[in-house]
């Protein structure tokens, strides 16, 4: 009978590395079967035990859906400090806090908010104002209290076209004013209560680009607009329930204006005649097209008359204007360098030929029909016969006072004017 090996403990000695080959073992229990003793020189060898230790692996956390950047993955996931040896330093915890805002500043808006739930120093660090000078809020919804508590952060251009501006989840107090440092503000198709948009609008004492295009607009909205002293730009276009005595007040006081866009806004020939009342040096761009059969040509002169240094002008459907208007553009404005007159049929003549050979700065020309006609093609054929330095039908739709030009952008990018936002 073959004899089992003893349990007794061995000494440290015996528990060195010794190889076995399978071969070797095979023969050693065939001569314990064969043989009738037992092999006294066999007592001390020890069992074979493997070392699992070698080769040991961290456990994998298992796969989630991906539901952010991932890099954001990475620093919010609670396996991150797992994934560290004993001997391996943090880096994120040595890191300056420069370098991590500088991270987070490559970060989306909804990945910023994951990062500031992280730990209480990262939420300070995601309040820096450098990460929310630029927001961009388009094609989103939020309460209106979580939008005034992000401009409470330093935010200076705000891209907020065709968001969704919900009621407030917390009750706010009319009488508690705010200080934000707005510069541009594009609101743009934006479903937003007018109380709301002009708390936004008087609580930034220093903006200088505003955009409410399709906007029904309040007298208080307006009186908010007023009180902006340093309004470079501002685009009213296709706005509703614009009150006359609120559009003149606007031009009066802004005194800085540079660009204004008031197409389609319905206004009448008065209103039109009254607009700067002061008149303006520093107005260089007017958008008044779509006046149809409301604005007559005299109030166009009128108004011309009070901005001397004009370069941009569009009466496009504006069809009370005529000739008697091309020798007062001529006349008042003789910096203007680009003129847009669409679907003006009774501009298309040799008169309009006579007028450009007295603007010695006009550098465009467009005008666009609603169908094409010999008349058309042959007047653009004599303007770029006899002027070949001006360009006709550069672009055709209007980009005065507008945030976004018309180009094809990344996903995710808006341009406010001359910045880009992410």
């Amino acid at each position: 009978m073959v004899r089992t090996r003893s349990q007794k403990a061995y000494p440290e000695a015996c528990f060195k590395k010794t190889k076995i080959s399978a071969q070797s073992e095979a023969e050693s229990s065939s001569q314990e079967t064969a043989g009738s003793g037992f092999d006294e020189s066999r007592e001390n060898i020890p069992p074979f035990e493997p070392n699992y230790s070698e080769g040991l692996k961290t456990p994998q956390t298992p796969k989630t859906r991906r539901t952010g950047s991932y890099l954001t993955e990475f620093i919010t996931s609670p396996f991150w400090r797992q994934s560290l040896s004993r001997d391996q330093i943090n880096r994120w915890e040595t890191s300056s806090d420069e370098i991590i805002i500088k991270i987070f500043s490559y970060l989306k808006f909804e990945d910023l908010l994951r990062c500031s739930l992280v730990c209480k120093h990262w939420k300070a660090l995601s309040q820096d104002v450098l990460l929310w000078t630029k927001l961009n809020l388009a094609h989103r919804s939020i309460p209106a209290d979580g939008l005034l508590k992000l401009l409470q952060n330093g935010t200076k251009y705000l891209a907020l076209s065709c968001a969704l501006i919900k009621p407030p989840v917390t009750k706010l107090h009319r009488r508690q004013k705010y200080n934000f440092d707005l510069k541009y503000v594009d609101l743009g198709l934006c479903n937003i209560s007018p109380i709301q948009l002009a708390r936004i609008i008087e609580s930034s004492p220093n903006l200088t680009h505003l955009n409410l295009e399709s906007l029904p607009l309040s007298p208080g909205v307006l009186k908010a607009v007023s009180s902006c002293k340093h309004l470079k730009v501002l685009n009213l276009a296709m706005c509703q329930n614009i009150q006359p005595p609120s559009l003149i007040r606007i031009t009066a006081r802004c005194r800085e204006l540079e660009e204004l866009n008031v197409a389609w806004c319905q206004l009448t020939d008065a209103s039109i005649s009254e607009l700067f009342p002061g008149g303006s040096s520093t107005l260089r761009k007017l958008n008044m097209s779509g006046g149809r059969d409301v604005v007559s040509c005299e109030a166009i002169i009128t108004l011309s008359s009070r901005l001397p240094n004009l370069r941009v002008l569009d009466v496009s459907d504006c069809f009370k204007f005529n000739k008697s208007g091309l020798v007062a553009l001529a006349r008042h404005c003789p910096l203007l360098e680009e003129f847009c007159f669409s679907r003006l049929y009774e501009l298309l003549s040799a008169d309009v030929l006579k007028w450009l050979a007295d603007l010695k700065h006009i550098r465009y020309l467009n005008s666009f029909p609603s169908f094409v006609t010999h008349l058309f093609e042959q007047f653009l054929h004599d303007v770029r016969r006899f002027y070949p330095h001006i360009k006709v039908n550069r672009k055709e739709r209007s980009d005065i006072a507008r945030p976004c030009t018309f180009l094809k952008l990344p996903k995710g990018v808006t341009v406010l004017w001359d910045v880009t936002v992410k």
